[in-house]
């Protein structure tokens, strides 16, 4: 698929792909080796990793398939697992419930697209990458002992993010694309907060640099989503500048000191431009 054509495709179901995530991405569609069309896509919580499995899913109108890992998971979770609620009710038939894989691999006999996500592949132990190795290879979904489901992987794009909270192993980074993401812009943040939101594109900004001022405070990173949430809420609830500073802590703050940070805030000018938005809304 052109890069042109995939980047419009995105961007009618809302997400900005930028050329790095964009060249990733078609280099996937169109490979024609062996082996899985693997994404890893490595940044801070809040740049849209995730979001970008999920608008692929929507813009190639495919069932996505997703699953957090944990520092618990196992082959349950990739493989088969127990349903505990059939085995307590004495279900025999239902025992037994797919893994994620599993599921993958069922849907890629039916469908021309499937989309994986499998989120913050390094808040699992190395374990799991150890069992995510031949599936990425071969398609293989061991289910019984001796029997095997086959995913299409030319039908797939695997999706693995990693906020970085551990090296991921040379094996694993060797079966994928890697794609460092970074913050967005402040001009493309603001704009989103301002469409999603519905709010005038002042206020969306106000919100923005008042929020990543307490996010710098603690050196952390904000998602649009986050500052879409934080923006709808000062619309439609705040009475004040004490509400102004409470709902851009709830939001924006992750620890005393960035809600430290939010009570000392300078908010004046937002909470004026909120007021001027409603009065021109009667």
């Amino acid at each position: 698929m052109p890069i042109t054509g995939l980047e419009k495709q995105l961007l009618s179901v809302g997400y900005e792909a930028r050329r790095e995530e964009l060249l990733a991405l078609a280099g996937a569609l169109q490979a024609q080796g062996g082996g899985a069309r693997a994404l890893l896509l490595e940044g801070p919580p809040g740049c849209g990793k995730t979001a970008m499995a999920e608008s692929t899913a929507k813009a190639l109108d495919a069932p996505l398939v997703y699953h957090l890992l944990h520092s618990w998971s196992g082959d349950d979770d990739l493989f088969v697992g127990v349903d505990v609620a059939a085995a307590v009710a004495g279900d025999s038939e239902h025992v037994r419930q797919d893994g994620v894989l599993a599921v993958a691999a069922r849907l890629s006999q039916t469908h021309d697209r499937v989309v994986v996500c499998l989120d913050e592949i390094d808040k699992a132990p190395e374990r799991v990458e150890a069992l995510l190795l031949d599936w990425l290879q071969s398609g293989r979904v061991p289910v019984r002992p001796g029997e095997h489901l086959t995913t299409q992987l030319d039908r797939v794009v695997i999706v693995l993010t990693s906020n970085g909270a551990r090296p991921l192993g040379d094996a694993l980074l060797r079966r994928c694309r890697r794609v460092q993401m970074r913050p967005l812009p402040e001009d493309t943040c603001v704009r989103l907060i301002s469409e999603r939101a519905h709010v005038p594109q002042g206020i969306a900004r106000l919100t923005w640099r008042a929020m990543r001022a307490l996010a710098q405070a603690e050196d952390t990173v904000l998602s649009v989503q986050e500052g879409t949430r934080c923006a709808e809420e000062l619309c439609a609830i705040a009475e004040n500048v004490a509400d102004v500073r409470s709902i851009l802590s709830g939001w924006a703050a992750r620890t005393n000191e960035g809600h430290r940070a939010a009570v000392a805030a300078n908010v004046s000018t937002l909470w004026g431009e909120i007021i001027a938005s409603r009065r021109r809304s009667v």
